[in-house]
């Protein structure tokens, strides 16, 4: 619950610093940029030792890769039932 709590004490900031106008209109660009190259890689490091190899782990590592084989067969299935072809119309590939 404090999560919650936090993000939204940040969305109304941002929301209240954006109607000041104190942030650039480009912020945003600046502030994703910050999260994904600097913050989440620290993240990541941080926590990386604390975690336990097990077979829970598994599940996480398996998951993703399960869900894209069972889309592509499925999207597979679908073209060749509907008798797609490889070449679509509008393109010239």
């Amino acid at each position: 619950m404090q999560n919650i709590i936090l993000l939204l004490l940040c969305l109304i900031a941002g929301v209240l610093l954006r109607r000041s106008g104190r942030v650039p209109e480009n912020a945003h660009l600046a502030l994703n940029g910050f999260i994904i190259h600097v913050a989440l890689p620290a993240l990541v490091l941080t926590h990386i030792h604390n975690i336990h190899i097990n077979s829970e782990l598994l599940y996480s590592v398996a998951m993703p890769w399960l869900l894209f084989l069972m889309g592509a067969t499925l999207f597979s299935a679908t073209a060749r039932y509907l008798s797609f072809t490889r070449q679509q119309p509008g393109r010239s590939c």
